[in-house]
């Protein structure tokens, strides 16, 4: 018995050293978010966005909101407690409007899952108009990296 004592030991040894560096599970958090789009609604410039102050909302908002039309208030939001990320394909068929499904924050990284059916997904008749193709959401307010990962539309 002392090769099945050996090979118990061996093993409760991988676990413990696995569970020291963070190899038994993942440590990230599903991070709660808020649909702003409405409130934020404007023809933005293809991309991803990270805003964490209101100047940096402005500096986003005022070129691409509005086209065409009477500019509007820029939104206020409590940006020492919340942020607002999200992704913009331009301006295009409706029907391929991006949408944040997920936000998961692990140490000081957080990561953003969008998808979308864009540039050559299925459409119907009544996509057939222009339409800004944008997503936003406000999270709680994050110091560190933002990624966005686009999953299969």
């Amino acid at each position: 018995m002392p090769a099945m004592r050996s090979f118990l030991r061996a093993v409760a040894l991988i676990f413990a050293a696995f569970a020291a560096v963070g190899c038994g599970g993942s440590d990230a958090d599903q991070v709660a978010f808020t649909n702003v789009t409405a409130e934020v609604f404007g023809s933005y410039s293809q991309g991803t966005y990270v805003l964490r102050s209101q100047e940096e909302l402005s500096a986003a908002w005022r070129p691409f909101t509005q086209s065409g039309q009477d500019a509007t208030v820029l939104p206020q939001f409590n940006f020492e407690s919340a942020m607002v990320i999200g992704v913009s394909l331009g301006v295009g068929v409706r029907c391929y409007i991006p949408t944040v499904t997920e936000v998961v924050r692990s140490g000081r990284t957080m990561t953003v899952y969008w998808k979308s059916s864009w540039p050559d997904g299925p459409t119907t008749q009544a996509c057939l108009h222009q339409w800004p193709l944008s997503d936003f959401v406000s999270v709680p307010q994050h110091q560190g990296e933002v990624y966005f990962v686009r999953l299969e539309g």
